[in-house]
């Protein structure tokens, strides 16, 4: 593994500044050298949580990097070229460890499990890429208020900007704002943990709360049902809900994020939906015909 790990090293440090001129090969270098040991810790904490937090180590990396190559050096290209290795690195790091644990406990050997990973591996250098052209052909990918609008993209591109330039690059009373809701939400987790479970159930999560400032209003509907049927669901058999909410919601996003591919060839076909909702704001957007 560690053979394996310093031969990919060693080929991207020389193929990605290619790819990605602004940043430099000791540059990547040092983000492969720092992915083993923020790996390390997100394996421990995923193995015992179950959540993965790859994506803070790669926010990490954003931060460094793009302080490090400034304004002048394309610091926003650069931080977020770091944030691809790290990122890739701890996530595939937890995923593997998971999947040998669930090996494990499946008495299944770990030499099968390893070459069924890699075999899934290859195909999905083919399989990423092409999904993504299917989506990328729509013209909607990236464009504001779109079925695409790749919300993620954004948010990391504007950390990469952050980091280049600084407090400066927030919007007015952006930082309050970021203070106050930081303090608000460790005061919530507080009470939520002091309260009885009774009472706790009904304190705001603040995290559940930032979703969708991050994500925008277009998961409104989904959450809202999902959330009125698990409240049904609970109250009326809170055992099998207990057992079986997780597995149906987890199949219900599934489904949805499978719907995406022929929702993104129509889209490229010019197949239009018979109907449409659309959220508009006053005298901003005339109105539709109906």
């Amino acid at each position: 593994s560690i053979a394996g790990y310093l031969s990919f090293m060693v080929l991207g440090t020389i193929v990605i500044p290619h790819l990605y001129p602004n940043i430099s090969w000791v540059q990547c270098l040092v983000a492969y050298l720092m992915a083993p040991f923020l790996a390390l810790p997100n394996c421990y904490a995923v193995g015992l949580t179950d959540q993965d937090n790859s994506s803070m180590f790669g926010k990490m990396g954003i931060f460094l990097f793009a302080t490090w190559s400034g304004i002048d050096g394309y610091g926003v290209v650069t931080g977020l070229v770091a944030c691809g290795i790290l990122l890739a690195a701890t996530s595939q790091a937890a995923t593997l460890m998971q999947d040998f644990r669930t090996a494990y406990i499946t008495g299944t050997p770990p030499l099968p499990m390893f070459l069924v990973q890699l075999g899934a591996a290859f195909f999905g250098v083919v399989i990423a890429p092409s999904t993504f052209m299917i989506f990328y052909n729509t013209g909607l990918v990236g464009v504001e208020n779109s079925e695409y609008s790749a919300p993620w993209g954004v948010i990391y591109r504007s950390m990469a900007i952050f980091g280049v330039e600084g407090f400066s690059a927030l919007p007015k009373y952006c930082a309050e704002l970021m203070i106050v809701f930081f303090f608000v939400t460790i005061l919530l987790d507080i009470i939520q943990d002091v309260l009885p479970s009774k009472y706790a159930v009904w304190v705001p999560n603040g995290l559940s709360m930032g979703i969708p400032f991050y994500l925008g209003a277009f998961t409104a509907i989904d959450m809202g049902v999902g959330t009125v049927i698990a409240a049904v669901w609970s109250a009326v058999n809170p055992e099998t809900a207990t057992l079986l909410l997780p597995a149906v919601a987890s199949g219900l996003i599934v489904g949805e994020g499978l719907w995406g591919i022929p929702s993104a060839i129509m889209a490229t076909a010019g197949v239009e939906a018979p109907m449409c909702m659309n959220m508009m704001q006053g005298p901003r957007y005339p109105v539709p015909d109906t």
